[in-house]
């Protein structure tokens, strides 16, 4: 059950949180902690977005609050909406590889692994950023670079280009901070929408990442494939939601 929470977008806290519960019955935050072995910190943050899907429900008792997991009946449901949604967002790649095909300028790849890579590609990203930087479906995991992400913003700001940066709604936190930075316009993707990978594009590049345990980078130079990205990503921002 974990790992089907974990699919669907939820965090290990998230998913371990739930089973607990189903194992357990209802329960305060302090008994979750001791069952889950996380600490009440860790418990509470995560209890914030799965009371918000409905995944989780809360009670009192005598002025404590209970949580009780939801009948898994609404994780089904949750498999369906991104069923849904992947058959709607396999017919915008099927548009971009056709781009991607028919394209006939020369492309240029590369793959970037693990953390260092990550940074050599986005110190390479920023040095081709022009006027505009739009990142799309950014998860939870990108805070284990938050401080290089800061101050990559910071320099992005000096150099005077917009950002335009959509959170996946588990990453709400991170989401607020970024809002408080320079040049940088903020929305989190809506409920339905779960991206596994966060996808930032440039006006000829992209770069898709992969935050697995050993975080990959995917980077494309292609005039043509970068602008249906960034076509896709505007579908996409109108749906969201402004931070």
């Amino acid at each position: 059950m974990e790992q089907v929470l974990q699919h669907l977008g939820y965090t290990r806290s998230e998913s371990l949180i739930y089973v607990t519960l189903l194992k357990h019955g209802p329960l305060n935050a302090s008994k979750i902690a001791k069952h889950s072995g996380l600490s009440r910190v860790a418990v509470y943050d995560a209890l914030r977005h799965l009371l918000t899907d409905g995944i989780v429900n809360e009670t009192l008792n005598k002025s404590t609050k209970i949580f009780i997991a939801s009948n898994p009946k609404r994780i089904n449901s949750l498999m369906n909406q991104k069923k849904e949604q992947l058959k709607d967002d396999e017919k915008i790649i099927e548009n971009m590889l056709g781009l991607f095909h028919d394209s006939k300028h020369e492309t240029e790849t590369k793959i970037y692994y693990g953390f260092s890579g990550i940074k050599n590609f986005y110190e390479d990203f920023l040095s081709h950023a022009k006027k505009e930087w739009l990142v799309l479906g950014v998860p939870k995991r990108a805070e284990l670079l938050g401080g290089y992400f800061k101050d990559l913003s910071q320099r992005r700001g000096n150099k005077n280009i917009k950002l335009r940066i959509i959170y996946n709604k588990e990453a709400q936190e991170m989401a607020n901070v970024r809002k408080k930075q320079l040049l940088s316009e903020v929305r989190i993707l809506p409920d339905n929408y779960i991206t596994p990978a966060s996808i930032d594009i440039l006006s000829d590049r992209i770069g898709i990442t992969i935050y697995s345990a050993e975080p990959i980078i995917f980077s494309l130079v292609n005039d043509d494939v970068a602008n249906s990205f960034r076509n896709y990503f505007d579908i996409i921002w109108k749906k969201s939601i402004e931070v």
